[in-house]
């Protein structure tokens, strides 16, 4: 299956080659929809994708990363793509998690960094972290953006505010948060310290996907 999946990325790549300009107005039309869909800017759509894969759909990472966005598979089980190597799916999971950690960042180079090293390190140095490859990655997009892309906010339906989209492929519609950790009553006036706090964004990411997955959404 997995094999019979890759294959098919492949199959895009050799139509690419062969079909250059109806291939690239093929992704164009992908890119454009994602970004009305996620309310990221087709230009970070556009700078992330050269960055990520060079616009392979076949490409994997020697970390295990997939197609055009390069979506590791927990990432891409997170955002609900099943076949990481077909463009649209790929595209749209991975504008789907930039969408997600703008929200939560409300920052651009924020949001890079944690497409390219996880939120929890971001979260963890509370800016970009220290790690020379997230540093570079996150340059070389800004430069690539021409350095204005912590100003563009969010576009198309969610508005420059970043606020969630009312949309069938709105991140929180397919953010599946990891299990909280059990917490364990502790003793008067000792603090637990296996207790960690959702953020409001995870709140309501888990808010409105129950609701759906519960019929009670639209």
């Amino acid at each position: 299956m997995h094999l019979l999946i890759r294959q098919m990325g492949l199959l895009w790549l050799v139509l690419a080659c062969c079909l250059p300009v109806q291939a690239e107005q093929h992704l164009d039309s992908i890119v454009q929809a994602a970004a009305q869909q996620t309310g990221v800017p087709v230009s970070v759509i556009r700078a992330v994708i050269q960055q990520e894969s060079a616009h392979n759909p076949g490409a994997v990472s020697h970390k295990g990363a997939q197609g055009l966005m390069q979506l590791m598979p927990g990432t891409a089980a997170r955002f609900g793509v099943y076949n990481a190597f077909d463009p649209a799916e790929n595209i749209r999971g991975g504008t789907t998690y930039l969408a997600w950690l703008y929200n939560r960042y409300q920052s651009w180079p924020l949001a890079l960094a944690g497409y390219n090293a996880g939120e929890g390190a971001v979260d963890k140095y509370a800016g970009i972290p220290p790690y020379r490859e997230t540093q570079n990655y996150v340059s070389k997009i800004m430069a690539r953006l021409g350095g204005t892309a912590g100003d563009v906010g969010m576009t198309g339906i969610t508005g420059i505010t970043g606020e969630p989209a009312a949309y069938p492929y709105s991140a929180a519609l397919y953010y599946q948060s990891e299990p909280a950790p059990v917490s364990h009553p502790s003793r008067p006036g000792k603090a637990n310290p296996k207790h960690t706090a959702q953020t409001p964004m995870d709140l309501e990411a888990n808010a409105y996907t129950a609701s759906v997955f519960f019929g009670e959404g639209e």
